[in-house]
């Protein structure tokens, strides 16, 4: 080999090394035109995964939901149930206080309505009306026979007129018994009502007929009476009377006889007056 040849030899290997730097240098270049891109993804997804500054309170309540549907329906679920409870508490709320204030008036109202119903009887005329029935026991001495009593239903009517800033009562008054003896009464009636008309004092005058068994025979008394009584108005004009009657002087027979008899009576009656007739 010649010195001619080994300079071409040295010379192409030069020119060989010189092209194979050159490749490498053309592949660094494009690593590196293709690493920034890499570099700038990495750093855009780390800055995505950098944490936010954490919130506080309703703040970090209010991300959340904002951030996730699911929650917000679940959250909005459970403050319609909370307003609802909160609204059926304030209806209860309500109506026991309705309660609490209606209870009271219902309590009055019925107090009212008993203090109406065992009130006296209202006045709405300047007359009235009246009538009895209950039990009445006769006792008589006769001059035939010893003492003795007798006993019948009593009834009485009376019909009357009021006086005197309506305190002073006047009536007339038919009465009468049916039972182991008969009687019919009629006569005149002053009465007096004391304590706003809770009880009634009556005085009355009256003549009537007794027809009573003597000795298995009947006989015909007749004579004039004099009767105390005593009303108590318990429920609007109904209450109980009590009433004694005894004869003026000895009763005597309807036929001209000497048989006399000594009259007296007791009477307890269920009695209504009426103010408005």
């Amino acid at each position: 080999m010649n010195l001619t040849n080994l300079k071409a030899w040295i010379l192409a290997l030069v020119l060989l090394g010189g092209f194979v730097n050159a490749t490498n240098l053309a592949e660094s270049a494009e690593d590196s035109s293709a690493n920034p891109s890499d570099s700038t993804a990495q750093s855009s997804l780390q800055g995505d995964s950098i944490p936010t500054p954490s919130l506080r309170g309703s703040e970090a309540e209010a991300s959340v939901r904002s951030t996730d549907p699911h929650l917000q329906i679940q959250t909005n679920s459970c403050i319609d149930c909370h307003d609802s409870t909160q609204s059926v508490e304030s209806r209860n709320d309500e109506s026991n206080s309705q309660d609490s204030t209606t209870n009271p008036s219902d309590s009055n109202a019925d107090s009212q309505d008993l203090r109406s119903i065992f009130s006296t009887a209202p006045i709405n005329g300047d007359t009235f009306g009246a009538f009895a029935v209950g039990y009445q026991m006769l006792s008589k001495r006769h001059s035939l026979s010893a003492k003795n009593l007798n006993h019948s239903a009593f009834f009485a009517l009376d019909r009357g007129w009021i006086f005197v800033d309506n305190a002073l009562l006047f009536a007339l008054s038919l009465d009468g018994s049916a039972g182991e003896f008969y009687s019919i009464n009629i006569g005149a009636k002053l009465g007096y009502r004391a304590l706003s008309g809770r009880i009634i004092p009556n005085i009355a005058v009256s003549y009537g007929l007794i027809n009573h068994k003597i000795n298995d025979a009947q006989h015909n008394f007749h004579g004039a009476t004099a009767t105390l009584s005593l009303f108590v108005d318990i429920a609007q004009g109904f209450g109980l009377e009590v009433a004694y009657r005894a004869g003026l002087h000895p009763f005597s027979t309807l036929k001209k006889t000497s048989e006399k008899a000594n009259i007296h009576s007791f009477m307890v009656n269920l009695r209504f007056m009426d103010f408005g007739i």
